[in-house]
Formats: structure tokens, C-alpha cells, sequence
């Protein structure tokens, strides 16, 4: 008799299991039982270890990516009573271990559907544009024409797939 092993969803990939979270910081991880996240974070600066799932010291490359600034995307003000304040949008890159373009990840921008971000291997991040008419589509991660395409970011869509939107 054979059985299938059971599978999770959203976060936890499978019922049990350390999964990173990189959307929340280089040592934090959700310890998944049962199907249910619990958020954990390794102690006194260790990182997480998503390949063999545990924390260890941090590298060089761990520090300089996990130390990136987000990228302002774009900032806007607004009055409340008697002072400005200004809010503004930005992308941090995750850290990754395979990069689906090769040496780079793309994601939507969520405030230009001309435009798209490039995540680089070191953890940079920067904003690139489509050419003439055409938008960025959050489905195939390319640009694509602007006119036969209703598939520009989705905030709901780019929330799951984007490491860290504010």
C-alpha cells in the first residue's frame, strides 16, 4: 500500500515543517505543525538556514543581504489634522536561492504597471521600464503590449508573491 504525503498550503508547503520568512528578517522562520504557522525567530544573530533548516551564523553575504535597504518605490503626503505626513511605498528584495531569471527575480511595481523591479543575487534592488505601450504583467513576469493585456499588478496577487510591500 502506498500514501501520499500530506501536503500543506500558503505558507506551510507541507503540514510539518520550518519554512523562512524572509518577507519579516534574514532570522526569521514559521515552525509548521499540523498545517499551522507558528512564527519563530533564531536566537541572538543567527539566520535561518532554509535549505537545511536551521540557524546557523550569519555570513558575509548573509549580512549584506539581510542589511538592504528597501527600495522607495514612491512617496506621497497627505494632511491630518494640523500636519502633513508623507507615506511611502516600498520593496525589499528576499533573500532567494535560485533566481528564476538566471541571476535576477522580477516582481510587479505596485505603484507603475510600466515599470517592474529587478532583484539582483547581492540583494539590490532597482526599477526598470517597459518599452512604449507595453506593461509589466504579474502573470508572466515580462513585459508584455499594454493594449491586449488586463494583467497588471494585482495588490492582492503581488502581496504573495513580493517579500516585503509597505
Amino acid at each position: 500500500m502506498s500514501t501520499e504525503t500530506p501536503r500543506g498550503s500558503g505558507i506551510c508547503q507541507r503540514l510539518n515543517g520550518l519554512y523562512a520568512d524572509r518577507d519579516h528578517g534574514c532570522e526569521k522562520y514559521y515552525n509548521c505543525g499540523g498545517g499551522t504557522p507558528y512564527p519563530t525567530a533564531c536566537p541572538g544573530g543567527l539566520v535561518f538556514d532554509d535549505l537545511h533548516k536551521y540557524c546557523r551564523e550569519a555570513t558575509a553575504e548573509d549580512r549584506k543581504k539581510c542589511v538592504q535597504e528597501p527600495l522607495v518605490l514612491s512617496c506621497g503626503g497627505g494632511t491630518k489634522t494640523g500636519y502633513s505626513e508623507t507615506k511611502c511605498s516600498t520593496f525589499k528584495c528576499p533573500l532567494l536561492t535560485e533566481y528564476p531569471f538566471g541571476d535576477h527575480a522580477r516582481y510587479p511595481n505596485p505603484v507603475d504597471c510600466k515599470s517592474f523591479i529587478v532583484c539582483l543575487r547581492d540583494g539590490t534592488a532597482s526599477v526598470k521600464g517597459c518599452p512604449g505601450d507595453m506593461l509589466f504583467s504579474n502573470v508572466q513576469y515580462v513585459c508584455v503590449n499594454g493594449t491586449q493585456t488586463n494583467e497588471c499588478y494585482d495588490p492582492a496577487h503581488a502581496r504573495k508573491q513580493s517579500p516585503e510591500l509597505v
